[in-house]
């Protein structure tokens, strides 16, 4: 699937989901709001981590927006991606007239679209969810216009994730999610995640 068309799809799917939230709140498009941080760890399979040059481990910090309408979940979410640079660059680099050897780092960032089911029992949620995801990495050297900086390939798509939820205050609950991921160079990912309704 080419890259650009689906990072393009996600951002316009997620414009429309949350555009002009007053007339979405006038018009009761859904039944409750939240807006959720995530921190997690994914793991790239062995043979496309060995090609792009990382570790298998990745680690995330995620921020996302959800609806739902009755026991439909809508969401949308943009996320910080950090990479084991296993292949990393050595550049000398001058600043303020200093020069000294750098090394890169292995970073970029992640948007997903996502859309499921809710089941509730008192304060627990129990979601089934599936998504899309993009992401858009590089190797660099930090703060260096100059620097080479190199692409890294590693192809996300879709996935299933299975999570429970908290709600420990009318404003406040926590979540843990599992992702399986189909026909990608990612095979799972495991999230911890503090969401505030809104």
């Amino acid at each position: 699937m080419n890259k650009t068309f689906t990072a393009t799809m996600l951002c316009l799917a997620a414009a429309s989901v949350y555009a002009e939230p007053a007339n979405l709140e006038n018009q009761k498009y859904f039944d409750s709001r939240e807006m959720g941080i995530s921190l997690g760890q994914a793991k790239i399979n062995s043979t496309a981590a060995q090609q792009a040059g990382v570790g298998q481990d990745i680690q995330f910090a995620n921020f996302y927006l959800q609806g739902q309408k009755d026991s439909v979940l809508v969401a949308a979410g943009i996320g910080f991606i950090n990479f084991d640079d296993k292949d990393s660059i050595s550049q000398r680099v001058e600043r303020n007239g200093s020069v000294s050897t750098e090394t890169s780092s292995a970073s970029g960032l992640s948007l997903n679209l996502e859309g499921g089911f809710r089941y509730n029992v008192s304060i627990i949620n129990l979601d089934m969810l599936a998504g899309i995801e993009y992401f858009k990495a590089s190797r660099k050297i930090e703060n260096c216009t100059d620097c080479s900086e190199e692409d890294i390939e590693i192809d996300s798509g879709l996935y299933f994730k299975p999570r429970i939820s908290a709600e420990f205050t009318p404003k406040f609950g926590m979540d843990l999610s599992y992702s399986v991921y189909t026909s990608s160079d990612l095979e799972n990912s495991l999230a911890l995640s503090a969401t505030f309704s809104y």
